[in-house]
């Protein structure tokens, strides 16, 4: 192909490669220092402030959770320690998670999953959730010889050993029972195939319950027998008043175990929980929700049919198997604040993956997805 240029386009050319050859001259010469932080400078508009506490977050949201005309901030974190900063003004944030009755346990809180490690300032024996992983690690604990006890288990498990603890399996009833020693600074590692499981353990009495610590932010258990609890797998918030009380609640939705989650409506639930008293209170079997196995995504609150009536939809295609395709749900709310899955006769159950909103698209006054 030829192509053809004026003397004045020839000209521009070569004054244009002689800036772009100075530039790079100058721009190996004098480089410039890498900053990860940009400090926004837009005078009139933004100024950059560093909260005092660093935190680990996944996915983030505001709400003003206790009607005091500041905005709070809540998280469900997925795979870590879920947080719901309270505002205190001033730049200040307080986590209230355990103090507002949302802990994914209510009896061992700061147990389910978390990307940190619990700091071991004491001998003891320290079980915690470390990501997915189960961490069973020996602190200094030479004094007490062998710590002994079983663990039940799912069948599909991989477990590591690390130092000179020792392990032994059984098959029993389709569970897998893990009778393990460990002492002075060994440490086991069990993981799934099937994602998160519930782990009960029991106990020899060789070392005094005050030095068990259970979770990322150690907890003492109460028995030699007891339950580490993975957390609930929640995948999203959504805040609002629903029964018109002038306080916000929480609709909050799970994600299904890896596309594994079994029908229960009592413990493998989404989760309605309403605020009374400065707590909130589970009322989502009350109120009619049936989660079924939907691997929850996403989760929007909409009027859709105009009666004044906050009603929840979900987004439930995981877009990898298993339930890599599942119906999305709609759970109309009647007057009575009972609800019922209606995605079906609405014509918006759809089974693939994917991200929503509502909003009057055609400005008819009802609501489009």
């Amino acid at each position: 192909m030829l192509t053809l240029f004026s003397n004045r386009s020839h000209t521009r050319l070569l004054l244009i490669s002689f800036v772009a050859v100075i530039t790079l001259f100058l721009t190996i010469l004098f480089p410039r220092s890498y900053n990860p932080v940009r400090v926004l400078k837009a005078e009139g508009w933004f100024t950059q402030n560093t909260l005092a506490t660093t935190y680990h977050l996944f996915d983030l949201g505001v709400t003003d959770i206790n009607n005091d005309n500041l905005l709070d901030i809540f998280t469900v974190n997925h795979s870590v320690r879920q947080k719901l900063l309270i505002n205190e003004g001033h730049n200040n944030f307080q986590d209230q998670l355990l103090n507002l009755g949302l802990e994914q346990s209510l009896n061992f809180p700061g147990v389910g999953p978390s990307d940190l490690k619990p700091n071991m300032k004491s001998p003891g024996l320290y079980i915690y959730w470390y990501k997915s992983k189960l961490v069973i690690q020996a602190h200094k604990l030479n004094q007490y010889g062998e710590i002994k006890g079983e663990i039940q288990l799912p069948e599909s498990v991989v477990i590591k050993t690390y130092g000179n603890g020792n392990i032994l399996t059984k098959q029993e009833n389709e569970k897998l029972i893990a009778s393990f020693s460990i002492h002075n600074n060994d440490q086991l590692i069990i993981e799934s195939r099937a994602f998160f499981f519930t782990p009960i353990f029991e106990l020899e009495k060789q070392i005094p319950l005050n030095q068990v610590y259970l979770g990322s932010q150690p907890v003492q258990p109460d028995s030699y027998n007891f339950t580490v609890n993975p957390g609930k797998d929640r995948h999203g918030m959504a805040w609002a008043d629903f029964n018109g009380d002038n306080h916000n609640d929480v609709f909050i939705i799970r994600g299904g175990g890896g596309g594994r989650m079994s029908p229960d409506p009592i413990n493998d639930n989404d989760e309605l929980l309403l605020q009374e008293q400065l707590t909130f209170e589970d009322r989502t079997f009350e109120a009619g929700i049936l989660k079924e196995v939907c691997p929850g995504r996403q989760v929007s609150l909409v009027d859709f049919d105009g009666d004044d009536q906050l009603d929840i939809y979900t987004g439930c295609g995981r877009g990898k198997p298993p339930r890599e395709l599942y119906p999305n749900q709609l759970h109309r709310q009647f007057a009575s604040g009972q609800f019922a899955n209606v995605s079906d006769e609405r014509g918006i159950d759809i089974q693939e993956s994917n991200t929503f909103t509502w909003l009057d698209a055609d400005q008819d006054q009802d609501m489009d997805l």
